[in-house]
């Protein structure tokens, strides 16, 4: 997510100046631990904007640059403060995802939001796992977006959308008389026939 995205440090991925294995990072929407794996291709990608960049990373220092750490005004209640860090904190993430998208087009990618990236994320790792049961396959994609429900994770991979389609199509083949099947079944309404 943009509001994890935002937090991100150079300390998190790097540790005496080499790359770590992996790090623990609690996602801003959902309070929940993630335990982030820096991949092969993170680490490339890592590499390859370094370069680019010039940047000579500081454990302290935000991946995004430009970040400000909020500083709460004295003559305010504790309450108007956070509400002025959370506007903040969602005007940064605003141009952050406006700044990700307008690179994106540079390169070609045609996300519509940063979010998009999270389904992207999603359909890559269904793909990949194609000759798997697709239960299985949602329960890991489920648990990587760290998903409370399955059903979500389903949109995201518009598995549900497919499964409807197909449904939709049997009953429109066994109406134009298109299956083998000629005689339906019929349910009392009990789970019998």
């Amino acid at each position: 997510r943009i509001s994890d995205l935002t937090h991100l440090k150079w300390g998190y991925f790097f540790l005496n100046g080499k790359f770590r294995e992996r790090f623990p990072k609690v996602e801003q929407k959902t309070g929940k631990l993630n335990n982030v794996l820096i991949t092969p291709f993170m680490r490339q990608s890592i590499m390859e904007y370094l370069q680019i960049t010039a940047i000579k990373p500081k454990p302290n220092d935000f991946v995004f640059p430009n970040r400000q750490q909020f500083r709460g005004d004295p003559f305010l209640t504790d309450e108007e403060n956070e509400m002025r860090r959370i506007a903040k904190d969602r005007r940064y993430s605003a141009g952050l995802s406006q700044r990700l998208r307008d690179k994106g087009k540079e390169v070609g990618l045609q996300q519509k939001t940063s979010h998009s990236l999270r389904h992207s994320f999603a359909n890559i790792v269904m793909t990949c796992f194609a000759g798997s049961s697709k239960v299985q396959n949602l329960e890991v994609v489920s648990a990587l977006l760290n998903h409370d429900s399955i059903k979500t994770t389903a949109r995201y991979c518009d598995c549900l959308t497919t499964e409807l389609d197909a449904a939709r199509i049997a009953v429109s083949d066994f109406l134009l008389g298109k299956t083998k099947t000629k005689k339906l079944n019929v349910y009392d309404g009990g789970g019998t026939q």
